[in-house]
């Protein structure tokens, strides 16, 4: 594991060490590890889903325009 540090302000570590022991975690760098990979995650997984959306809209589009040029919509 690497000893990187992360000053935070102490009414926050106070709860990170709260909910870590609520959570079961062996210590307060236990639980901001968890955490924060969750956290992560959910930031990769949505911006996954936005470029799924983008990508959907683009076929959407397009389909639209060849349907207009066919005539079917106005």
């Amino acid at each position: 594991m690497f000893d990187t540090k992360i000053k935070v302000r102490k009414e926050l570590f106070e709860k990170a060490k709260s909910a870590a022991s609520e959570m079961g975690c062996s210590s307060v760098e236990e639980f901001v590890e968890t955490v924060l990979e969750r956290e992560l995650e959910r930031i990769e997984n949505s911006k996954k889903e936005e470029t799924v959306v983008s990508e959907k809209q683009k076929e959407i589009d397009d389909i639209t325009t060849k349907l207009k040029g066919l005539g079917y919509l106005e």
